[in-house]
């Protein structure tokens, strides 16, 4: 049935950030030799490339490969590696690109790429829809059999273990960690162990279907993960997904923290002291520590690209993101900044954190309000349409509005944001509130409005109705 599949049909797969799709529904193996030519003419002459661990990405980690080197790139083949390696390994790059070959969080019959420059700073959604227009025209070179690129192997994951073994020393600690058998088996308990911790795990071996507790860890699936922290006497725990870009945490009683109050921890136990970048939909709870403690808070969009991008230029401490992204900077050797998405080296932060707070860190937490979130499935061509819509009801009923990243409704004790994924078919819909009935509240409102929204086939309204 796919063999009407055309090109042209799934311009779609192309995100902001990356291109995802279902595999051998929208997202074919053939397509990725031309995604491959295609990148392979407008990002550069060398790119590293490493793969997650779903079944479908050896199949296209080749036809990735076949493409590049069809079009004249050299390839330095990682393997399956979790993305914490391959962005180690792309900050040490003076030139070049990289492509990492996951789906991240999404369930297994999904799968994709996403690009890089070197450095470690990921393409810009101008930069991936160039891609994209290029792929849906067929507009690339085609080189003689002597323009073919090379293909060198490349023991990427060992050298990245080493890196954080000269980086951390972690004895007398005790974690646990929830692989959700994804990328990081291959690297979290090695590091753990290997710096001095004991180490017990759950969903700690690779599997492509994630039949723990699949590859998005949440408040709600991580049970077994808390369990295990408190059965166990841990000191903590750490669930991470599929590619190793995101870690949820929960403390000693088996309590999930917010990412936001993780990154106080880092702040408070290594004592960093400077700006903080977060985004739109992140909680006020972190609003409340930095006034306290006299620090900067930068808000920026939902993606990693945006807190990348705002650490490395106002030179912040730290970053973070609600969903459990959090940024804490190192340093290679010959001074270049390691400032990226890898869950497994924010961990290992917390973890020296951790131990230079006594494990005592419960003080000096603001008290959380009631933060509340959903997804609502829209299509994908029809998330901004929606979006735009409720901008306008909601200019209508609240006034003034911010619009940096979707639409914030901010009412002093409570805020409502709306907004379309940058990675999946979904509306995404954040509250927070002091009171759980206010909370509610919102959350029940927005939903309505969003249904209402996606039965509209028309114009946006007046603001005035």
């Amino acid at each position: 049935m796919h063999m009407a599949l055309r090109r042209e049909d799934v311009g779609h797969i192309f995100r902001a950030y990356d291109i995802r799709g279902i595999y051998n529904e929208d997202l074919l193996p053939e397509f990725f030799v031309e995604i491959g030519l295609a990148a392979a003419e407008r990002l550069g002459g060398k790119c590293l490339v490493g793969m997650d661990v779903r079944a479908s990405s050896p199949v296209l980690y080749e036809a990735l490969i076949a493409g590049l080197r069809a079009g004249g790139v050299k390839v330095l083949d990682a393997g399956t590696i979790p993305i914490g390696a391959l962005l180690y390994g792309c900050c040490k790059m003076e030139e070049g690109f990289s492509a990492y070959i996951t789906a991240s969080h999404l369930p297994p019959e999904w799968n994709g790429v996403k690009f890089y420059f070197a450095g470690g700073l990921g393409v810009e959604p101008e930069d991936n829809y160039e891609l994209r227009d290029a792929f849906l025209k067929g507009n690339y070179r085609r080189l003689p059999w002597e323009g073919v690129g090379e293909r060198v192997r490349v023991d990427l994951l060992s050298e990245y273990l080493e890196f954080l073994l000269e980086s951390f020393k972690l004895e007398g600690l005790k974690v646990g960690l929830d692989c959700g058998n994804g990328a990081t088996v291959l690297t979290a308990p090695r590091a753990f162990r290997g710096a001095g911790a004991t180490v017990k795990g759950v969903n700690c071996f690779v599997d492509p279907s994630f039949p723990g507790r699949g590859a998005e860890p949440r408040p709600e699936n991580i049970k077994e993960l808390s369990e295990l922290v408190v059965s166990r006497g841990l000191d903590f725990g750490v669930a991470y997904d599929g590619d190793g870009d995101r870690g949820l945490f929960v403390d000693k009683d088996g309590r999930y923290l917010y990412p936001e109050e993780v990154v106080m921890i880092i702040i408070e136990g290594l004592k960093l002291r400077g700006s903080v970048v977060t985004t739109v939909d992140a909680s006020k709870v972190l609003e409340d520590y930095c006034r306290e403690r006299g620090l900067k808070l930068i808000r920026v969009p939902v993606g990693h690209n945006y807190v990348i991008r705002k650490v490395r230029e106002a030179e912040a401490v730290v970053g973070v993101e609600h969903s459990g992204h959090i940024l804490v900077p190192g340093m290679l050797d010959r001074g270049k900044p390691f400032a990226v998405d890898d869950a497994l080296w924010a961990s290992m932060k917390f973890a020296e954190a951790y131990l230079q707070l006594g494990g005592s860190f419960k003080e000096f937490l603001p008290e959380r309000y009631v933060y509340r979130s959903l997804k609502v499935r829209v299509g994908e061509r029809e998330k901004v349409r929606v979006v735009e819509w409720l901008k306008e009801r909601l200019m209508s009923m609240y006034g003034e509005v911010e619009t940096v990243d979707g639409v914030k409704v901010d009412l002093g004790d409570a805020w409502a944001l709306v907004r379309p994924s940058n990675t999946e078919p979904v509306v995404r819909i954040s509250v927070e509130a002091k009171e759980e009935a206010k909370a509610s509240r919102l959350l029940g409102e927005l939903r309505r409005l969003l249904e209402e929204a996606k039965g509209v086939n028309g114009n946006c309204p007046s603001r005035g109705g």
